[in-house]
């Protein structure tokens, strides 16, 4: 998607949305290449008004196993972003550096000196972005 639109109020359906040719298109500003079918009565998946940060809190839904993540973690006074994993039982991802983590979820990312390493004070995830692919050009 090539823009996000913050400040505005999401509408509940494609003929409500600025962005619809209300007819069965949705028109994203700044890119020209990018339309998507509108659904009669819904939003579409695909609509470029839901922001890629969909942050979901921590403690109303965990991931899934073993699932990379962008989270957002809290550090003294602040919250930065970092990409980790999550395993419903840590102590199953390395039983040496998790030891005293058995049956219990956590955060962990591996670090080359350290071993597995938990991550505490994760307030809010989603699922990582999809690496960045180059576009192929079109030779005619």
């Amino acid at each position: 998607m090539s823009i996000v639109i913050k400040d505005m109020e999401m509408p509940k359906t494609c003929k409500e949305c600025p962005f619809s040719d209300h007819e069965a298109w949705c028109l994203i500003p700044g890119d020209w290449r990018e339309r998507y079918y509108c659904p009669e009565d819904e939003r579409s998946e695909h609509c470029p008004l839901i922001e890629l940060s969909q942050w979901i809190p921590y403690n109303e839904r965990p991931p899934e196993d073993r699932q990379n993540c962008l989270v957002t973690a809290k550090a003294l006074n602040s919250f930065y972003i970092d990409i980790v994993s999550f395993a419903t039982d840590l102590y199953s991802v390395d039983k040496y550096d998790f030891y005293d983590k058995k049956g219990k979820p956590g955060w962990y990312f591996f670090d080359s000196n350290l071993g597995y390493v938990e991550l505490p004070d994760v307030v809010a995830w989603q699922p990582s972005p999809e690496p960045y692919q180059e576009a192929k050009n079109d030779v005619r």
